[in-house]
């Protein structure tokens, strides 16, 4: 009957993938500021849930058409199919991050390091004392220490990114209420395309 195709989107990415976060609610929110503007205008001093459900017919007119639909799906990449439009937005966003071997005040040459300093000083003496391994083992231990140290740097940057988002949201007066994720659980978005009937 009706073909219907459900796309199932990684966690964390529905702002790249999602066409109503990538595409439709841009115009949304403009229709809603401007109902809102115009209310104002002719004296409402509070757009209340009355005035709303009375002006949003006209919001979703203006917002919900198939030319903005047709959009969305073509600025996600979704169809006609064009992953490059989404890893372009990725490769734009990842700041390339370089640590010189700096020499830290207190390295911690053994055990466990503390920061990306310390970390590069044991892995650099790691390698060293590979150099009697044979070549594959070195390059094996290369490749683990360079993940590590990949990794290190994702989670100072996401360390960072998580402190400016809470940072921001400290002064707001309205907190999100929801359901609960675990650390470590993930959240799916599903998004359905469904086509014609005869198509």
């Amino acid at each position: 009957m009706y073909k219907i195709v459900v796309f199932c989107l990684p966690p964390h990415s529905s702002h790249l993938l999602q066409p109503l976060d990538v595409v439709v609610f841009q115009p949304f929110k403009h229709y809603h500021a401007e109902a809102v503007e115009a209310a104002t205008r002719m004296g409402c001093g509070d757009f209340d849930k009355v005035e709303f459900l009375d002006k949003i017919d006209s919001i979703r007119q203006q917002t919900f058409k198939p030319s903005t639909f047709q959009s969305a799906f073509y600025a996600t990449g979704l169809i006609p199919f064009n992953p490059s439009i989404v890893v372009s937005k990725l490769r734009e966003a990842v700041p390339i991050i370089t640590y010189s071997p700096v020499e830290d005040p207190s390295p911690s040459t053994s055990g466990i390091p503390l920061n990306i300093p310390s970390l590069w000083i044991q892995v650099k003496e790691l390698l060293c004392d590979a150099k009697n391994m044979s070549p594959e083992f070195q390059l094996r231990l290369k490749e683990v220490l360079q993940g590590g140290l990949a990794l290190a740097q994702s989670g100072c940057l996401g360390k960072g990114a998580y402190g400016e988002y809470t940072s921001s949201r400290t002064g707001s007066k309205c907190k999100t209420q929801g359901s609960k994720q675990t650390p470590g659980s993930k959240r799916w978005s599903f998004i359905c395309i469904r086509g014609t009937p005869n198509g």
